[in-house]
């Protein structure tokens, strides 16, 4: 839990970091903007760069979907995730920025419904709640003098949590700023975003220590399996659905997108510009994008 701390911290800074962004508020994506400060071979590289970064994103987001949707329809993983990527893939391309919007909205209002719902019936299904505080008491996780101290596992713990720290700029956090009214608003966006993801993070750790006060052997594969065989019924396993294919579509989505665009923008229009200048017929970009 401690690493994942470092995320609402990452994202708060970049809110702060936001309000210099405001002589690229007009830029379609951060190649470009790098394009502008240092010219087209960079915009270039950038643009590949982001996009061979957020390829490898974009397959974690549909195989998760794919495993997600298996354990709740009791399906292959490998089909769902080929008809989850053909889903993500058609709804992105003729929806657009709206429906990525959209979607990001579904998810919130799911998961801001669901992460309580889920931990109730989490503490419901326990039969002996003070189950929950002899495992806080007994459980050496949650031993401050074992977690904390000069030793390698902690020092490894405070490294990781640095490097979640470290905010990261990606393609559609580019988007996300520029899609603000002024730099100002995207500020103050980020910020109560990091303070909604820091409660969202606490709430699912709860649910983590509800789970293991349920089940202290469960083996770390088979939490998701468990969670879903013993505590969620078939109403909240329908808004669980939901919710993970929210989830995974607004990222697989966002990502999409914000790539398609710095492919377009920032890799095959310069790319075709300089082969026009150099020996293609006069008109052929124009006809090329119309």
């Amino acid at each position: 839990m401690l690493p994942l701390l470092g995320l609402p911290l990452s994202i708060w800074i970049f809110g702060q970091l936001a309000v210099r962004m405001e002589p690229f508020m007009n830029n379609f994506s951060m190649a470009e903007a790098m394009g502008d400060l240092y010219g087209k071979t960079v915009q270039i590289i950038s643009g590949i760069t982001a996009l061979i970064a957020r390829t490898g994103y974009v397959a974690i987001q549909l195989k998760v979907m794919g495993i997600m949707l298996a354990s709740l329809l009791h399906l292959d993983s490998g089909v769902l995730t080929i008809v989850s990527a053909i889903i993500v893939l058609v709804y992105t391309t003729f929806g657009g920025i709206r429906s990525v919007t959209f979607t990001d909205i579904i998810q919130f209002l799911a998961f801001g419904i669901i992460i309580p719902i889920l931990a109730l019936a989490i503490w419901n299904g326990i039969q002996d709640p003070t189950q929950v505080a002899r495992t806080l008491v007994s459980n050496p996780n949650f031993d401050f003098k074992t977690v904390v101290g000069w030793t390698p596992r902690f020092m490894s713990t405070v490294g990781l949590m640095l490097v979640w720290l470290i905010p990261g700029y990606f393609p559609e956090m580019f988007q996300w700023v520029v899609m603000a009214k002024d730099v100002h608003q995207a500020k103050h966006a980020f910020t109560y975003a990091a303070g909604i993801f820091l409660l969202m993070f606490l709430l699912q750790g709860w649910i983590g220590i509800l789970l293991l006060a349920d089940n202290p052997g469960i083996a770390p594969n088979q939490v998701v399996p468990y969670l879903i065989k013993h505590h969620v019924h078939t109403g909240l396993r329908g808004l669980l659905g939901v919710g993970i294919l929210a989830l995974a579509m607004s990222k697989a989505a966002s990502v999409l997108n914000a790539c398609s665009v710095v492919f377009a923008n920032d890799v095959v229009k310069p790319l075709l510009g300089r082969t026009r200048g150099r020996s293609s017929p006069p008109g052929y970009l124009p006809c090329f994008w119309a």
